[in-house]
């Protein structure tokens, strides 16, 4: 996937958004999300990227260990969005992020992050087989909390 798909695919998911606000939030979402990962998978993220994107994630992940809540607050900061946003377009990015990487990249994001991230992207971490199905009330927002329905998958 080139730059310009990437960043026409997540205004395309995000609704209404200005090209400037689509690049600012991709870079921020990469660069929360290399603080996140550890050692040497930011890089091998960075290499199924676009230049102008790999940038993001240059040098070892922090492996920092923090709750989702926190990485929407991280990303919220670095974009310059409120944070209600946060929720919405990490979601989107991490979409678009899940269909420019190979599924070996995503299975290894899928080994390192807890559970708790699987709303950061349905395509990244969303995985039944591993996770179970997550039930959420039809009037939930996104970021609200889900548990793992145990009587499904």
């Amino acid at each position: 996937m080139t730059y310009e798909e990437f960043v026409d695919e997540i205004q395309r998911r995000a609704g209404p958004i200005a090209r400037e606000e689509a690049v600012l939030v991709a870079g921020a979402y990469l660069e929360t999300l290399r603080e996140r990962l550890s050692g040497e998978r930011p890089g091998s993220l960075a290499a199924h990227l676009p230049e102008e994107l790999a940038a993001h994630l240059e040098g070892d992940g922090e492996g920092e260990e923090f709750a989702v809540w926190e990485f929407h607050e991280r990303f919220a900061q670095k974009a310059g969005i409120a944070p209600e946003m946060a929720t919405r377009y990490a979601r989107h990015v991490g979409d678009v992020l899940g269909d420019a990487v190979p599924e070996e990249e995503l299975e290894a994001m899928r080994e390192e992050l807890p559970p708790e991230y699987w709303e950061l992207s349905e395509r990244v971490l969303t995985d039944p087989h591993r996770y179970g199905s997550f039930k959420r009330s039809p009037d939930s927002p996104p970021s609200a909390t889900t548990v793992p329905d145990e009587n499904q998958g």
